[in-house]
Order: structure tokens, then C-alpha cells, then sequence
């Protein structure tokens, strides 16, 4: 009975490997060998199922994706990437609401590549997160979101501005007003810089950070409180588009203030 081609397209990390690394162009044994750290005898098995089902051939370059296997290869890529950025971190995952994420990004989460969560030591859990201070002291471009008011963030972003960097903020309602009473002086002088400040429309359940060198993202607990301990951070190029179109996307739900 012929294999089902979805099963062998997940049910052998092999295959499923070696798909994903043709679709970055052609390969001999020996490249297949090195990138998958696999040996011959492991592997010359599974090029000849997948050569059997036509989802790849040999030429004189090496092994190449047919048609029917660059197809389905960009369908697998995508998956194997989502899974893998949930699996490394599926506690995070499992105990933080993403329902704000609409759906069209969570179909390219796997754009975030390479990410990690950054746990903020208890005895300075009311601190700007360390990643927070590092990354936009490197920043040229700042885009915030925050749906909580910390009494360190105001100084430290007006700063920021006073360094030259172009900052965007998104903030709850109730943030904005406590800026006005409690950092009026502070607030004035923020929107004399290249800065803009928004408010979110409706129940904002997610502070995000994307600058030009970094991504954060700290959703609320699936509880419904806010997360100051933990941050999921990503820094490689396809994390921050990913970013810039998330923060475009919450934009336009906001109206700006200043």
C-alpha cells in the first residue's frame, strides 16, 4: 500500500530535513551529509522514497525539489517553523493569550526564527527589563506598545528622544492619562522630538517592543494579568518585519494623541 504523502512528508525527520534544506537549492551527498549530520547509510533510504513519490530528483548539481516537492516544501517550511518556535517554548505558550495577534500574522509566526524567553530577576521585577534598556541604547527606530504604566519608562524614553531616535508609541488609554498627571512636564518635551504617541481603541492585552535591532513581546497571562517577568525576544531580521507589521496592525486601531 503507498505511503500517504503527508506521512511521509512529518513522519521521518530525515525526509522532512532534507526537504526543507533543498528548497534552498541543489545538493550532493556530501552537502547533505554536513548540513544534516547524518551519515550515507541513513540517508540514501529516504532520498530514494522521496525520489519514488517524485518530490525529488538528481541532476549533475546534486539532489533538487521537483515541482511537486518545491510545492509542498513551502508548505512544510512554515509549519516545521511554528512548531519548533512553540515546542522550545511551549509553557510560554500555553499559559500567555496571542488572541490579539490576528490571524494573518499568526500564519507567519514562523518568521520569528531564532527566539528565547527573557525572565527578569524577582528582587527587580518592577525594572525596566534588562533586553528593554540594552537593545534601545542601540536603537535608531523605536516602536512601543504598552498596556501598563511604569513610573521608569517616561525619563528613560523622553532620553531616548533626546538622543535622536524616532519613536512611536501605542498606549492604553488609562497609560496616557497617567502620563498627563503624573509626567506632564515630561510628556510636553517628548512631543517636541521626532516622536508620535497613539492610543489603542479597544483592550489593549499586550506590550510589544520593535526597534531596528530587536523584538519583544509580552502578552498577558492566559489569567488575565499582566507578565512582568517574562518577555519573548527575537533579534534576527524576519522577527523585526514580523514585528513592524504587528505594530502597523494595532495602529491601525489607535488614534493619535501627540
Amino acid at each position: 500500500m503507498k505511503t500517504k504523502l503527508l506521512d511521509l512528508l512529518i513522519s521521518s525527520e530525515k525526509r522532512k530535513n532534507l526537504l526543507i534544506l533543498l528548497r534552498k537549492g541543489p545538493k550532493n551527498l556530501s552537502d547533505i551529509r554536513e548540513s544534516l549530520n547524518v551519515t550515507s547509510s541513513g540517508m540514501i533510504p529516504q532520498i530514494r522514497m522521496l525520489e519514488q513519490r517524485n518530490l525529488i530528483s538528481q541532476d549533475e548539481k546534486g539532489y533538487v525539489l521537483t515541482d511537486i516537492g518545491r510545492l509542498l516544501s513551502n508548505y512544510l517550511y512554515p509549519l516545521v517553523k511554528i512548531v519548533d518556535i512553540i515546542e522550545e517554548n511551549e509553557d510560554y505558550w500555553n499559559k500567555h493569550d496571542f488572541t490579539i495577534i490576528p490571524d494573518h500574522l499568526l500564519l507567519r509566526l514562523y518568521e520569528l526564527g531564532a527566539c528565547k524567553v527573557d525572565e527578569v530577576d524577582l528582587n527587580t521585577m518592577y525594572e525596566p527589563h534588562r533586553l528593554f534598556f540594552e537593545s534601545l541604547s542601540k536603537s535608531i527606530w523605536i516602536k512601543g506598545v504598552t498596556p501598563v504604566y511604569n513610573p521608569s519608562y517616561p525619563e528613560f524614553l523622553v532620553n531616548m528622544a533626546r538622543a535622536g531616535k524616532k519613536i512611536s508609541l501605542i498606549l492604553a488609554l488609562k497609560v496616557f492619562e497617567r502620563c498627563q498627571k503624573d509626567n506632564s512636564a515630561l510628556l510636553e518635551e517628548f512631543g517636541t522630538y521626532d516622536t508620535e504617541i497613539y492610543i489603542f481603541n479597544d483592550e489593549l492585552k499586550i506590550a510589544s517592543i520593535v526597534t531596528d535591532c530587536y523584538i519583544s513581546l509580552t502578552p498577558f497571562l492566559l489569567s488575565g494579568g499582566y507578565d512582568s517577568q517574562k518577555n519573548f525576544v527575537c533579534t534576527d531580521n524576519s522577527s523585526i518585519l514580523w514585528g513592524e507589521d504587528f505594530f502597523e496592525y494595532l495602529l491601525n486601531n489607535s488614534v493619535k494623541v501627540l
